[in-house]
């Protein structure tokens, strides 16, 4: 089940961020610019991740609550998550150089899958506790100083490497 969650949330927000924002964006623009663009996008996708469901009637759990909520969205405005936001825009810079180098979503597909899958198969291996506190890490595997650091060496290593990919 993680892994059907993984792919299909892999699937759907690459397509999304880095196929219909990512390369059809970078394609118009050329060549010109990618690391902006690239930049752009991951704070869209960043921010994307904040938009919640208002609360009321009719949003149950279930495969379709998604598609339920669509029309009741709002952007989230909880407080002290900083870490978060800022490890999904890295997350979106990660994700969107893998798509650069490799010109296909294939392996951003991937690696998206297999994150989303391992957070969630993490959570239910290891539940939070509520009255828990967090340490100096973080609260949990998406945010928090240390997933930060870590997205932060992966995003500068891939950034320090030449792009291989012809967007052309």
């Amino acid at each position: 089940m993680r892994v059907a969650v993984g792919v299909g949330v892999g699937s759907l927000e690459e397509f999304f961020f880095r196929g219909v924002l990512g390369l059809a964006w970078w394609r118009a623009m050329g060549n010109r610019r990618l690391g902006s663009l690239i930049f752009i996008g991951a704070l869209i996708f960043g921010a994307a991740h904040f938009i919640r469901p208002q609360p009321g009637p009719g949003l149950e759990a279930g495969w379709l609550a998604g598609f339920q909520a669509w029309g009741r969205l709002e952007l989230w405005a909880g407080t002290g998550h900083l870490w978060k936001l800022a490890g999904l825009i890295l997350s979106g810079l990660i994700l969107g150089r893998v798509v650069l180098n490799q010109g296909t979503l294939a392996g951003a597909i991937g690696l998206h899958a297999g994150w989303v899958a391992g957070l969630r198969w993490a959570e239910s291996a290891w539940p939070v506790v509520p009255q828990a506190v967090g340490g100096w890490w973080g609260p949990s595997l998406e945010e928090g100083p240390l997933p930060f650091l870590l997205l932060l060496a992966v995003a500068l290593f891939l950034w320090g490497r030449p792009i291989r990919a012809n967007l052309d």
